[in-house]
């Protein structure tokens, strides 16, 4: 492993160890979301340029404590933060910001935001700790907001204000054709999003964009297939055709009948209780960067303060697909919950399988709090957890 820790007196170091979200854009660029800043990894020259919050700039970043990046489809990299909504304009260099204004109520609904995502038509989706979801039109900067009524009837109301990921599906359904049009044109088809939450107190919810429904997946203890937690901290798909098909091994699925496998349990989950040293306050660092898609020349003038690329800095990755959501539906969803490990979904059962971390088993999850997850080419999921990285091979079903 190569660390990258702040040095006191290096503006090209990355600007805080509490690191919160990554993004790899569609340029293959690198942005990690800190605690106390935005910073761009530069492969070059094996550097940072940083983001700050400057109440003196109304062009900085409306906060330094980054929680959610996201890409949009035509490339528009969006930053959420303790204290509003940001959207980078690369070619100024400078911040858009949305923000909560009591007065305005198209306005973003509360500045804790937290996860980020977009639909097939172009609308941003914000999801926000206290404040429920929104909706925002980026041709109008206007906020439509989504919150819990608690008078709605059942199915007709988000369940929860407090919104940790988003994630949007899509599924293709056949409509309505004219006598001109034929069964494979591109208009024979529309699309059906599915909009999953991840709530802090509500489980798992689906919001049907087309019906205006929701469907709430919560933990039953009753339920061995239940969510095995109610706080999902994020949430990611797999298009793999063989989803919940694997047989039982170290750390197979939960059966809804007979024994318990090895590396598996539908008991109590293990809750960890790490905390961290809050981040420390800083200040801007001017940089100048236009960031343009094909070229790096910008980064290295702005960062000619750092070291030569050594041997061991990593190459940058290839450019990145569009951020739009996939016209074929995940077979399943991956989720990391706050106290109850790893579940995989499986919205055609609507059932959950829970992986667990177990005090006498080393090849279970490292611990039962997952912040992150990613699933590789090789059908090798990787979870963060507060008790350091788990491999799950989805081909043995085992961790690694």
């Amino acid at each position: 492993f190569t660390v990258y820790i702040p040095v006191e007196g290096d503006p090209a170091s990355i600007s805080n160890s509490w690191i919160n979200v990554l993004l790899t854009d569609r340029s293959g660029k690198l942005w990690i979301g800190t605690e106390n800043g935005l910073n761009r990894y530069v492969y070059s020259t094996d550097s940072f340029i940083r983001y700050f919050h400057d109440p003196s700039d109304p062009h900085s970043l409306s906060s330094s404590r980054v929680f959610a990046l996201y890409e949009d489809s035509s490339g528009r990299l969006w930053i959420g933060t303790d204290d509003g909504l940001n959207l980078f304009d690369r070619t100024a260099n400078r911040f858009i910001r949305y923000c909560h204004d009591p007065a305005n109520p198209v306005s973003l609904s509360y500045n804790q935001v937290r996860a980020i995502t977009e639909d097939s038509r172009g609308y941003i989706w914000v999801g926000t700790v206290g404040g429920g979801l929104n909706r925002l039109d980026p041709a109008t900067g206007r906020f439509t907001r989504i919150r819990r009524n608690p008078t709605a009837p059942p199915g007709r109301t988000l369940p929860d204000d407090y919104i940790l990921s988003l994630l949007i599906t899509a599924t293709p359904q056949p409509r309505h054709l004219e006598s001109n049009q034929s069964p494979e044109s591109p208009e024979s088809n529309e699309i059906h999003e599915t909009l999953w939450i991840g709530t802090i107190y509500s489980g798992l919810v689906a919001y049907d964009l087309t019906t205006g429904e929701f469907t709430s997946y919560r933990h039953d203890p009753a339920n061995p297939t239940s969510i095995s937690d109610n706080c999902v901290n994020c949430i990611i798909p797999d298009f793999s055709d063989n989803a919940g098909t694997a047989s039982y091994s170290t750390a197979g699925s939960v059966p809804t009948t007979g024994s318990v496998p090895p590396g598996v349990t539908s008991s109590a989950s293990l809750k960890a209780s790490v905390s961290g040293p809050s981040a420390p306050s800083g200040r801007s660092v001017p940089v100048t960067d236009t960031d343009t898609a094909d070229t790096d020349t910008a980064d290295t003038a702005a960062s000619s303060t750092a070291a030569s690329l050594p041997a061991s800095a990593p190459a940058p990755p290839s450019a990145f697909p569009s951020a739009s959501p996939p016209a074929t539906p995940p077979t399943s969803l991956w989720i990391g919950t706050n106290a109850g490990g790893l579940c995989q979904f499986i919205p055609s059962r609507g059932a959950f399988i829970s992986y667990r971390h177990l005090t006498h088993d080393p090849l279970s999850l490292a611990n039962n709090r997952v912040v992150s997850l990613y699933l590789d080419p090789e059908r090798i999921l990787w979870a963060g957890t507060y008790r350091g990285i788990s491999q799950l091979n989805l081909h043995r079903q085992n961790f690694m």
